[in-house]
């Protein structure tokens, strides 16, 4: 049997993938969240959506979740503090094609309607 040893490059430095897409002006605003949301990823996700917001003054801010597969408490709390957010902008933020794990989550903690989550068809 063989072990492997792994080195602190081999860790990545992020578990969330986070891209926004160009919109046209006023146009929704698309940012595609991929990988882990936990409490070790939100000021990540705060700091891109928060410049997302001021850069580009969309008229929806859309979040795929379609390929974001995991969520956990801390995770949940940020996406409720990125609603409020976008809220304050006077921007309405959705949650679109929402991978099963982690609609299953946002169900249990009764936040689908909330946060106008859609499932990944």
């Amino acid at each position: 049997m063989s072990l492997r040893r792994y080195e602190f490059a081999d860790i990545p430095a992020t578990r969330l993938d986070i891209t926004v897409a160009e919109p046209a002006p006023a146009a929704d605003l698309l940012v595609t969240l991929a990988g882990e949301l936990d409490a070790d990823e939100t000021e990540g996700l705060h700091t891109t959506l928060s410049a997302a917001l001021v850069t580009h003054a969309p008229a929806r801010l859309r979040l795929d979740a379609s390929m974001l597969t995991f969520i956990d408490s801390g995770g949940v709390r940020a996406l409720l503090q990125c609603h409020d957010m976008a809220a304050r902008a006077g921007v309405p933020l959705l949650i679109e094609r929402v991978h099963p794990n982690v609609y299953q989550v946002l169900e249990i903690t009764g936040l689908v309607e909330i946060l106008g989550a859609t499932r990944v068809s």
